[in-house]
């Protein structure tokens, strides 16, 4: 797994259809060479799940929209935080991809803020 360290997070949109949302995730010591992992996210369910470069140390995630939530807000609360891929053993096409924290105690909840 790789610890992630920083995000950015945007929204757009085109005329021909592009990603509606992106996350770019800055990746602490370089699993394999990878650096940074952007992840795209798409009205239009993508064919593809994307691929991994170790050349560039850069990995492309194509996700639908309906995907982003729940990324974003294990981004927004959650700390420390880790991305995971797997990619076909032919080539460095991507399996699977995931954000997640590592093992925490249960019951641990949202800080409490009352007086």
């Amino acid at each position: 797994m790789a610890a992630i360290t920083s995000y950015k997070v945007g929204a757009s949109r085109s005329v021909k259809g592009g990603a509606i949302r992106w996350l770019t995730l800055q990746i602490a010591n370089p699993a394999g060479g990878v650096k940074e992992v952007s992840v795209f996210f798409w009205d239009k369910p993508p064919s593809k799940m994307g691929f991994v470069n170790r050349d560039t140390g850069f990995v492309c995630v194509n996700l639908p929209v309906a995907d982003f939530d729940p990324m974003y807000r294990i981004l927004n609360t959650e700390s420390p935080i880790f991305a995971h891929w797997r990619t076909d053993p032919e080539d460095e096409r991507l399996a699977s991809f995931d954000v997640s924290t590592n093992e925490e105690p249960v019951g641990e909840g949202f800080p409490d803020k009352s007086p």
